[in-house]
């Protein structure tokens, strides 16, 4: 393993433009270097989940250290350089090399040769302490053994150390995930039978660089973290690595092994195959590119000739006073309200930016303000607690609903509409606690069961000046927040609104809504 070979470098700056032009420079400066480009960093992430990646080199104007240790907790061992002209506050596992552009790439490809060709030193100069390998039993005292022989351990005790025995063999057996013990030459200790079956014997008594099944550069990773967590005495948890040969997404975890001493004698890991969700998470990602695509081309590709046709409206105007020219102008503004409903079914259908703990009372009575008129009445019950979510968005599905059963009144008067807290039983399991939300209801004309399914479909509409995206809305921010909607009838024969599912959640330390938001249950009948 020589500082000749091949090296694949991944390199994350703050565009696309600027990862092109330096990932070119640098492989011009060093032909053995392939250097895979990224401008955002969530890609760049995914990328590091696979193990060919020899370096991460770094060129972020903004919070640099905060993705590096973001990296640091998952990649212990990958080498880490800093390229800049100001040398950010730097850890014992990443270093720094300054410059400016693509001016002193060539230092840049120097500094990182260098740490790759130290790190194939270490590789070639490992030995295995054959001596650590005879350690069969160190949970197990000879104290203990001899308690156990002269009969100072009583029937019970036995059995319980009997039945402990054999439920590790019944996990090792049964559970369908890679678990497995290694001892501190990172030597297959125990593996579970149900991951590997038939092909055991070629991980037993074997760390992973000495496994032909398993791929040298996955290999190599996997040992060097494995003698990081041994003789750091530090866990790995939650790392995600792509096997390419077998197109397989895992998680694993792994921490330290202590004997009845507590001295560290190897490491303890499972490892997970979470391929199915990682696709998903990745449709979801291309999903949200694409609406923030068609955004894009909505709000500028539409309101230009919109901004054109209205300007020469308002021209004509002036020159002719004709109805037909009223029905443009109408026609003009329905098309921008519909553009501002697609734009914002567009923003609604990814995730929740912020959340706070707000009152439910003072949101709905924000909302009632902004869209109210004298079409409704609005009755709010006295108290409806507070929920955890983003205001904005809350405001936003409770307009909605109220212009829903405004524009649906009759004309024998004015629709009634009520807010109101609500609790209802799981189900299949009425013993646990209820799901709790609110409700919004009204006295109009309701919405007939059959139609029920499809007013959640952008573009359905029973108003004959609607934009059919209303109710599309709610959806999607019912969604966004991991909440629940159901449409229904109300006690007066009205539509009827559920939110339900609003009491699960917690609010992460960034500020993230983790599940949903959250209604305080004393405050719910």
């Amino acid at each position: 393993m020589s500082g000749g070979d091949d090296r694949t470098l991944l390199l994350v700056a703050d565009t696309d433009e600027r990862a092109r032009r330096l990932g070119t420079t640098l492989e011009d400066a060093r032909t053995s270097f392939t250097v895979e480009r990224y401008g955002d960093t969530v890609e760049a992430s995914d990328r590091l989940a696979w193990p060919d990646i020899d370096c991460l080199i770094v060129v972020l104007d903004g919070d640099s250290a905060a993705f590096v240790e973001n990296v640091r907790e998952s990649h212990p061992v990958l080498p880490i350089v800093y390229y800049g002209s100001d040398e950010p506050e730097m850890s014992e596992r990443w270093t720094a090399v300054t410059g400016s552009g693509t001016k002193d790439i060539a230092a840049l490809a120097e500094h990182v040769e260098g740490r790759l060709i130290e790190r194939d030193r270490r590789r070639d100069a490992f030995d295995f302490d054959e001596s650590d390998s005879a350690i069969q039993y160190p949970n197990v005292t000879e104290q203990r053994l001899d308690d156990l022989l002269d009969g100072s351990v009583d029937r019970n005790q036995l059995r319980e150390l009997y039945h402990k025995s054999q439920l590790f063999d019944e996990i090792l057996d049964a559970l369908p995930a890679h678990l497995y013990v290694k001892d501190r030459n990172g030597r297959h200790r125990y593996i579970s039978t149900a991951y590997f079956g038939d092909e055991m014997d070629e991980f037993l008594d074997k760390a992973d660089t000495e496994i032909g099944l398993v791929a040298s550069d996955h290999a190599w990773r996997a040992f060097e973290e494995d003698m990081w967590v041994i003789d750091e005495d530090e866990a790995i948890v939650d790392k995600e690595e792509y096997l390419a040969r077998l197109d397989q997404w895992n998680l694993t975890s792994k921490v330290p092994w202590h004997d009845a001493d507590g001295d560290i004698v190897g490491l303890i890991g499972v490892t997970r195959d979470i391929t199915r969700w990682k696709r998903r998470e990745q449709e979801l990602r291309r999903q949200n590119e694409r609406l923030e695509a068609f955004s894009e081309l909505v709000s500028h590709d539409l309101r230009n000739p919109l901004q054109v046709a209205r300007s020469a409206l308002t021209l004509a105007q002036e020159v002719c006073d004709c109805d037909h020219l009223d029905r443009v102008e109408n026609a003009h503004a329905r098309m921008d309200e519909m553009i501002d409903d697609v734009l914002t079914l567009a923003k609604y259908g990814q995730t929740v930016a912020e959340a706070e703990t707000v009152s439910l009372s003072k949101v709905v009575t924000q909302a009632w303000g902004t869209v109210g008129d004298e079409r409704g009445t609005l009755d709010v019950d006295d108290d409806l607690g507070t929920i955890t979510c983003d205001p904005n968005q809350l405001q936003r599905l409770l307009e909605n609903l109220f212009r829903n059963a405004l524009e649906h009144a009759s004309d024998d008067g004015p629709v009634t509409i009520r807010v109101e807290p609500i609790s209802r039983p799981w189900p299949q399991h009425p013993e646990e606690d209820p799901r709790r939300g609110f409700a919004v209801t009204d006295d109009g004309p309701g919405i007939p069961e059959e139609e029920r399914d499809r007013v959640l479909d952008a573009g359905y509409t029973r108003a004959a000046d609607g934009t059919g995206f209303g109710l599309a809305i709610v959806n999607e921010i019912v969604d966004a927040h991991g909440w629940t909607l159901d449409v229904g009838e109300s006690a007066d024969g009205g539509a009827r609104f559920d939110i339900l599912d609003v009491g699960r959640s917690d609010v992460g330390e960034d500020g993230q809504i983790v599940t949903a938001g959250a209604i305080d249950p004393d405050d719910v009948d």
